[in-house]
């Protein structure tokens, strides 16, 4: 009896989230936010409004909704509240993936894309003359500082209580 029930929880362990590690949750909405954003872009960018956009604004959004997700998934999923710390750190944890993940797509949009980078330079850069790297850099620096603050917020707001 034993056996079947262990087989059909393994069948479902995408549902059963009750078994997931820290770890995974992390890589689950690390990459469920950068296809979020990364969608979104091409979205905007195949109907004529991206360039009106900056770059950040979208992954801003995008990183808040994923934290809040993820805190309320990891509750709701393990039947337990999380101290502040502990949500800080599976956010921070989730922050990290998402901009190892996000540092290749902003390198290949960026140099694949000469006109981009040149609407980049003009527009959302303090300085134009910064090469591909400066760009990258400055860009990979504000997602890192923005991951830190909307992990923050989000933890506090996670271990708020009904």
């Amino acid at each position: 009896m034993e056996t079947t029930e262990k087989s059909k929880q393994s069948k479902f362990s995408f549902i059963n989230r009750y078994e997931w590690s820290k770890n995974r949750f992390a890589w689950f909405y690390a990459i469920l936010i950068l296809l979020a954003s990364v969608t979104l872009g091409v979205i905007f960018k195949k109907a004529g409004i991206y360039e009106s956009l900056a770059i950040r604004s979208i992954n801003i959004f995008f990183i808040m909704i994923g934290f809040f997700m993820l805190i309320w998934d990891y509750k709701k999923s393990k039947h337990e509240n999380i101290k502040f710390l502990d949500a800080f750190l599976l956010c921070a944890r989730t922050g990290f993936y998402y901009c190892l993940l996000y540092l290749p797509i902003i390198l290949i949009f960026l140099t694949e894309s000469h006109s981009e980078l040149q609407l980049v330079k003009t527009d959302e850069t303090f300085n134009n003359n910064f090469s591909v790297i400066a760009i990258v850099f400055s860009t990979y620096v504000e997602t890192v500082a923005t991951v830190v603050i909307l992990g923050i917020l989000a933890a506090f707001t996670g271990n708020m209580k009904k």
